[in-house]
């Protein structure tokens, strides 16, 4: 019986550490690290963004017919300063440090609107401006060696669920200056608000070092796309390897111990004997490798005649 219990305390160890490694290679560039968010100079890989340029604070409005109302969802957002104080109830605003605030405005003729949900999508902790962080990522490539800008940002916790805001700036030099981005979606389940914005204000300043269109100059190198985007598939390549390894592992010793229980009446770990032999195995495959690289394993010399 102890047995069995050491046996299936390691398969659920492997269960539970394949879904933490799941959880980290779906998350993407939400575990990314947070860093103080300095609109003037955005680093993401090689390339360095502009942003102080934006025409902030700006608001985004979608309203979705639900008779007998008008359900209207209002976005304000101001990524590099506080958003101001409104002359309204404080229960109808998002409270001081916040970055982005949602709000969901149920509307009926002849009557009052009503604010329904007041949500902190990014914010900073407290009142300090200066705490205000995000992750920044590469997204597609697009045209002149351009790649699109990935913003992260968390938000106050709503409804036990802390929220957060991914905004995703492109860089288009046919919008105009002052164009506003687009509501994507907002996922309740998740807490998550997304956000498109194309402008020319989201071209890069540099890319690895080369002048981008925008202006400014950091010295020679190449454009960093094959260095981040790279990186950030070779990342996702090990952190999906690493988690089908270890669902694999712990499939095969449940799989193996419910068997040999079934069918034998013993359990034990599957193929016993050959996990008694493995570091023999290990040993001698260790020696052989020694003796080939040395000189040593090449010819008849490694064998004594009998």
């Amino acid at each position: 019986m102890r047995r069995f219990q050491r046996s299936g305390l390691l398969a659920a160890s492997f269960v539970v550490f394949a879904a933490s490694a799941g959880r980290g290679a779906d998350d993407g560039n939400l575990s990314m690290a947070q860093v103080n968010a300095d609109c003037k100079n955005v680093q993401a890989g090689h390339y360095t963004f502009d942003l102080s340029k934006l025409p902030f604070p700006v608001d985004i409005k979608s309203s979705e017919d639900t008779p007998p109302t008008m359900t209207t969802t209002q976005i304000s957002m101001n990524l590099c300063d506080l958003l101001p104080h409104e002359a309204v109830p404080d229960d109808e605003q998002c409270p001081k440090g916040a970055r982005v605030c949602m709000k969901v405005i149920n509307e009926k003729k002849g009557q009052p609107d009503r604010v329904t949900q007041v949500i902190s999508t990014a914010a900073a902790e407290g009142d300090d401006a200066d705490a205000f962080k995000w992750s920044t990522d590469l997204g597609r490539s697009l045209e002149g060696s351009e790649k699109a800008l990935s913003l992260d940002m968390k938000g106050l916790m709503y409804g036990e669920k802390r929220q957060r805001t991914q905004v995703q700036l492109l860089c288009d030099r046919t919008k105009a200056p002052d164009a506003k981005p687009e509501f994507d979606k907002y996922d309740r389940e998740d807490g998550l608000l997304k956000i498109t914005w194309a402008t020319p204000h989201a071209c890069a300043v540099s890319m690895g070092g080369r002048k981008g269109a925008s202006g400014g100059n950091t010295g020679r190198g190449g454009d960093g796309s094959g260095s981040s985007s790279g990186g950030g598939v070779l990342s996702s390549f090990f952190s999906w390897f690493f988690f089908l390894v270890f669902v694999g592992g712990a499939a095969y010793l449940a799989i193996g111990l419910w068997r040999n229980y079934n069918e034998y009446g013993v359990i034990e770990l599957p193929n016993k004997d050959f996990w008694r032999e493995a570091p023999y195995i290990a040993q001698d495959m260790g020696r052989h490798v020694y003796r080939t690289v040395s000189g040593q394993g090449s010819g008849r010399g490694a064998y004594e005649p009998v």
